[in-house]
């Protein structure tokens, strides 16, 4: 009695063997995601103050007793990737102010300070993923 991994095992070896011959079709395609993907998203208080403000509003303007966030978040991706140009040029004006007050930089790593002769090197902290 074979198990059904030894199964799955033969059933690729002759797929492959069968792909190897002169004039066999190609391997099939990669399966497309089906799966949401999660994202986590770091905001600023303000920012998220405006963000739950502007939902609040849309709440009242759809009639509606609440628009949860993330369907705002994906309504604002959409309008995004229909009209990239005004988002870009407000990514070159954050970074631009970034770039010229770059204590404000969440995300700058922090790099050890130079150690005495005979001590080694303080490490840097640990990085937080995402």
């Amino acid at each position: 009695m074979t198990t059904p991994r030894d199964q799955r095992r033969a059933q690729m070896a002759a797929a492959a063997t069968r792909r190897s011959r002169p004039g066999a079709r190609p391997a099939g395609q990669t399966a497309i995601r089906s799966k949401p993907v999660r994202i986590t998203l770091d905001l600023s208080p303000e920012l998220y103050r405006q963000l739950t403000q502007w939902a609040g509003t849309a709440a009242v303007a759809l009639d509606v007793p609440r628009v949860a966030l993330a369907d705002a978040m994906r309504a604002m991706i959409r309008v995004t990737t229909e009209n990239p140009g005004e988002v870009l040029e407000r990514l070159r004006r954050d970074r631009e102010q970034l770039s010229r007050n770059p204590l404000r930089s969440r995300h700058r790593r922090r790099v050890p300070e130079a150690a005495p002769p005979g001590r080694p090197p303080e490490p840097a902290p640990p990085r937080r993923p995402g």
